[in-house]
């Protein structure tokens, strides 16, 4: 088994001559396995134990074990205790989920303050076959369906050529010792029921079994690897990156099939579900306008593009740019602006009141933009015939320092519209052809 370890670790370029490497060892079977392996292979290790205290005497006795284990190969050891069930609670998530965040998110702070190159954990080919039917009964693509990757980014698995078999056997020739989690033997947990009922069903039904899936796991790994290929060349074709926001082109994205699944890989990285985007994607054909939301983004439906946003609605940096889109009935940063669209009247008067401004909707472009001034802005005051230098607009109102730093222009494809609270912009105004205006409101705390 040692010279297999040390193949699929060159194989697959884990590990690089003198790199450190973290290991995560629970006290089991298969993480202890894995510290006698790298102990035999001469690399430079340490080892690192979670106890999330979800087990009473049991996970302390763990953690104890795990430190003895470490004393005697004579390597670094590190314990983080973590009181899971709270943080699942205060974070409304399960405790599976939390301790798996709390977990990966210690081990890459530790391999950073630590100075380790790498963490490994001890998942083995068996977990390979049991994340491949677990993502299978919830619903997944090619790539819940190849499983867990030997490496990814910091994090590696070397021990995914062996089975539980094999690496139970090795524990026995080497005389190992090693500590039983009572919860693996429960099968209220998804995974612990594929691994006491389906897998044993499998070894009864065809013993080779696991030569089937092993082909099967490279078929979908290369199958992946050509997906995203051609998926990132869509995506780079139909995703535009604009100043503080991203636009999909929607003429563009028709011309490829099958439009949700290409449009589910342009919007995750933006945290949009299948639900979301299964919502888009049936919009698309109907009437522009509507808006849809993500935890971390909004995406506002126009004719020709789909525009993604950060949610308005969380905190922001003021001077971070902010974007209003045709549909926005309120925004509250940087500033809180309220807007109406309504159609023109042959009895309109013009609005006196400085903190109201009035446009033609037709001679503006959405999604507008909220930003600072920036040096060598211009803009043509309404009712002075003439283009005018912001900062000379500033001069001729004799501002402070303290009043000019709370200012913000809103612009119209890159045209300011409204130096908001001071003075719209002339090209932008009401005429007799005006057909609708858009109402913005300042409101002042």
């Amino acid at each position: 088994m040692i010279k297999r370890f040390r193949q699929y670790i060159k194989e697959n370029e884990l590990i690089q001559p003198r790199q450190k490497v973290l290991l995560t060892v629970s006290g089991g079977v298969d993480s202890v396995v894995l510290s006698k392996l790298f102990e035999l292979s001469r690399f430079r290790f340490g080892i690192a134990h979670c106890n999330f205290h979800l087990r009473g005497e049991e996970s302390d006795m763990d953690a104890q074990f795990v430190k003895k284990m470490a004393e005697q190969l004579k390597v670094p050891f590190f314990l983080a205790d973590f009181r899971t069930a709270d943080w699942a609670k205060t974070h409304k998530i399960s405790i599976q989920q939390a301790a798996r965040e709390l977990r990966y998110k210690w081990f890459e702070d530790l391999i950073k303050n630590q100075k380790f190159d790498l963490y490994a954990t001890a998942h083995h080919f068996d977990d390979q076959i049991e994340t491949f039917f677990i993502n299978l009964l919830r619903g997944t693509g090619v790539s819940g369906l190849r499983g867990i990757r030997p490496k990814h980014k910091n994090c590696i698995r070397p021990l995914l050529f062996a089975n539980r078999q094999e690496i139970e056997a090795f524990a026995l020739e080497h005389g190992l010792n090693y500590r039983i989690d009572s919860s693996n033997l429960h099968t209220d947990y998804l995974r612990n029921s594929i691994r006491h009922y389906v897998l044993p069903a499998l070894i009864q039904a065809k013993k080779d079994f696991r030569t089937g899936f092993s082909n099967t796991f490279f078929n979908l790994t290369q199958t992946e690897v050509f997906l995203n290929d051609k998926l990132q060349q869509i995506h780079d074709e139909l995703l535009i990156k604009e100043s503080g926001y991203w636009k999909v082109d929607l003429k563009g994205l028709k011309d490829h099939q099958p439009l949700v699944f290409v449009l589910f890989e342009i919007l995750k990285g933006f945290d949009f579900n299948s639900k979301n985007i299964l919502m888009i994607a049936n919009a698309i054909s109907g009437i522009s306008g509507k808006t849809f939301y993500s935890s971390s983004h909004r995406a506002c439906l126009d004719r020709d593009f789909l525009f993604i946003f950060p949610r308005s609605d969380k905190k922001i940096n003021k001077d971070t740019p902010c974007f209003v889109a045709n549909d926005d009935s309120e925004i509250f940063e940087p500033v809180r602006l309220v807007f109406e669209k309504k159609p023109f009247t042959a009895n309109w008067q013009p609005v006196t009141n400085p903190d109201i401004e009035q446009f033609d909707w037709e001679k503006l472009t959405f999604p507008l933009e909220i930003r600072r001034p920036i040096r060598g802005d211009y803009f043509y005051p309404l009712g002075l015939g003439g283009k005018k230098k912001l900062s000379d607009f500033f001069v001729d109102l004799k501002l402070t320092t303290i009043e000019k730093s709370d200012i913000f222009v809103l612009t119209s494809a890159g045209n300011i519209i409204w130096v908001i609270g001071y003075r719209a912009d002339d090209r932008f105004k009401i005429t007799p052809s005006t057909k609708d205006i858009f109402q913005i409101n300042l409101i002042r705390s």
